[in-house]
């Protein structure tokens, strides 16, 4: 179903969470990094970890309407609810595709398209074009995706469209309260209350000449940065729709119009073009502004700066396209039904993913 207000909404969270990480801790969220970081914790992988475990627990208790509905999205019949239940051979391979993807490829959706892209990298618009055509040309070709069906009054089935507009929005009346108060807290904590800490806490602290102080506040702020926006991120992939695969997928089917859902542009209106804007005035835009223009918890911006595409750019970003458009499902959707929301094909994809990760290191 199509749905502008929701994916708005997520949209919007997502750019706090950016944003405010970026500008304190002086690094981009990229899940890809995070995933492969898992067995080597520090505090920016545990908060945001613990961030998007504290908005899967909301969103099943709080806002239980945008949990994700996990479906073999390589077969399904919605007509008969009928589905493939036998092992998810393409969840594994697309997981060791995204995997392999984003080692060649030097990042995933949430590095290229939402970071790079609000950065103005060449490099980050190049990959994500190459990986959302992949992505097409796999889901066209694959044919996956749901399938939807309508009695005529003769009785007689005939396919229908499966992304209709929800005219009287009734997710976002059904969870309105819950929602505007997540968009309003998220405001607050992402550009008033964390920044204010950050001056108070860690200013006061080297004005008293207590190092140790200090260090112990910059530690909390980085906890508490990295918790915020792992649970704005969070709530925004699941507010969103980009958690759920089917929603991902048609998305990814623009060129079969009967399964289009747009609702997943509505990220580049209301994420990356108020990050483009944000950023360009805030944060280093090349390397010699990493001189002029600090983040607030840390010395310096730790930034990529490279604006090379090679063939191996390219073919990572190709196998990350197929990949995604097998089971619709990037690192940061992966991790969250790893966690929980997905069982075993969550755990099957993750798994399949950190193997892609180290086969592409192997033969980097």
């Amino acid at each position: 179903m199509f749905s502008p207000v929701e994916s708005a909404i997520g949209a919007l969270l997502i750019q706090c969470a950016t944003t405010s990480y970026i500008w304190h801790s002086g690094k981009v969220i990229g899940f890809s990094s995070l995933i492969n970081g898992i067995f080597d914790p520090n505090v920016e992988n545990v908060s945001i970890v613990s961030g998007i475990i504290m908005a899967s627990l909301f969103v099943a208790y709080k806002i239980p309407d945008f949990s994700p509905i996990y479906q073999p999205v390589a077969s399904v019949d919605l007509l008969e609810h009928q589905v493939d239940t036998s092992f998810p051979l393409y969840v594994v391979v697309s997981g060791l595709l995204v995997g392999a993807g984003t080692k060649f490829g030097c990042g995933c959706t949430s590095g290229h398209f939402l970071a790079g892209v609000s950065r103005l990298r060449l490099r980050s618009i190049i990959a994500t074009a190459v990986f959302v055509i992949v992505g097409i040309v796999t889901v066209k070709i694959a044919g996956n995706g749901a399938v939807c069906y309508t009695e005529t009054s003769n009785g007689e089935i005939v396919p229908t469209n499966c992304y209709v507009y929800d005219e009287n929005f009734s997710i976002f009346q059904n969870n309105k309260m819950a929602l505007l108060s997540v968009v309003f807290g998220g405001i607050c904590t992402s550009y008033i209350l964390i920044p204010i800490l950050a001056k108070v806490l860690v200013t006061n602290g080297g004005a008293a000449n207590q190092k140790t102080s200090s260090v112990t506040n910059s530690w909390f702020l980085k906890y508490l940065t990295g918790v915020n926006a792992g649970f704005l991120f969070g709530l925004g992939l699941f507010i969103s729709g980009m958690v759920n695969p089917t929603k991902t997928i048609g998305f990814l089917s623009i060129l079969t119009p009967s399964r289009f859902d747009p609702s997943l542009m509505l990220i580049a209106i209301f994420a990356i073009l108020p990050n483009i804007v944000i950023w360009k005035k805030s944060i280093p835009q090349t390397k010699s502004e990493l001189q002029v223009k600090k983040p607030l918890l840390t010395e310096n911006y730790s930034l990529n700066f490279s604006n090379t595409v090679d063939l191996k750019f390219l073919f990572g970003n190709v196998l990350f396209g197929v990949g995604w458009g097998l089971y619709g499902v990037c690192p940061g959707p992966g991790l969250i039904g790893a966690l929980g929301f997905n069982q075993w094909d969550g755990v099957y994809w993750l798994m399949s993913f950190l193997a892609g990760s180290w086969l592409a290191k192997k033969l980097n």
